[in-house]
Formats: structure tokens, sequence, C-alpha cells
């Protein structure tokens, strides 16, 4: 299924990723995150060391859809923006996912640490809180990451399932 949803913040939100190709999304290369976005505040590509010199960092991420909070995982580091990461053993970081009506899930990554506010198996409404966009996981400076997956990312492991359209209405 194609979903249509909200932009996952009130603020003028840029994309430096996104899309079903390689040219515009390197996500692409993994079944799960064909459809994926990563979307930055001003200022962005700064190569500070400092996370307090990225627009995106702290800025309110709101449930792009209504649905069914199955996963909402806090606890992980920020990472040191300006470097890649690569941290392989939480590449999402402290994130959430949201069963959609459609059966279907997004998952909202690279929250900051301790600004995850929902439960597994609360259901939250579109625009409502659900953290802080920060720096966490495999990332290089903050943003917010987001895709649409079939498979439950509990049972199925980041890159092994099947990404799914997703658009944005409103902008």
């Amino acid at each position: 299924p194609v979903v249509t949803v909200r932009l996952p913040a009130d603020v003028p939100l840029q994309v430096v990723w996104g899309g079903d190709h390689l040219e515009t999304n390197r996500h692409a290369v993994v079944p799960d995150q064909r459809w994926a976005y990563d979307f930055v505040v001003a200022p962005y590509f700064s190569g500070s060391s400092r996370l307090e010199d990225y627009g995106c960092y702290g800025v309110t991420v709101g449930a792009p859809s209504a649905g069914l909070v199955t996963i909402a995982h806090d606890g992980e580091p920020d990472a040191v923006p300006g470097v890649i990461s690569n941290n392989m053993p939480a590449p999402e970081g402290n994130y959430v996912v949201i069963q959609l009506e459609t059966g279907t899930y997004l998952l909202i990554a690279h929250l900051k640490p301790g600004s995850v506010a929902v439960e597994p198996g609360q259901r939250v409404e579109e625009g409502q809180p659900i953290g802080q966009c920060g720096n966490s996981g495999n990332t290089s400076e903050p943003h917010i990451h987001i895709h649409h997956q079939r498979q439950d990312p509990a049972v199925y492991p980041l890159n092994y399932a099947e990404g799914l359209p997703l658009f944005f209405r409103d902008h």
C-alpha cells in the first residue's frame, strides 16, 4: 500500500535523501528503505562537531499519521556530528515505529536521547509529539529519518523488509 502522511515536524524541512532512486536516496540500495527520507533543518552540513550548530537538533518530531506504537526505543547516545558514526549495533538509534491502519509500518529514527515520548501499545494521533530530533544511531548529523515498510520491524531486522511508497501532503 502507498501512504500519504504529514511531514514529521512543523518547521521548514529540507530533504537531503529521498525517493526510490539511488541518485536521490542513498538508502534505496536496501529493500526496506527504498522510499526512505532524511529531513534536515537549516543550518545543516556545517561540519561542526557541536550538536547545537544544526537546526534540526531538538526539533519536536510529530507522528506523521495516526496509528499504534509498536516500538519505542530510547537510551542510545547521540553521535558526534560531522563524522559518520557507523553505529552498526543500533543503526536506528532512538526510534519509534507506528503501525498504520493499512497494517504497514512507519519507522522514525535518530531521535534525541531521553526524548522518546510514547510507549509500545499506545495509540498516537497525527501530529502528536513522539520525540525530538537527535543524532543517535548510524548518522553523520542531526536529521529525521523516516521510511514505510510492509513487515513488522520487531520481526524483520533493518534492511530485510519490503519498503513501500511514502508521500507527504500539505507542503
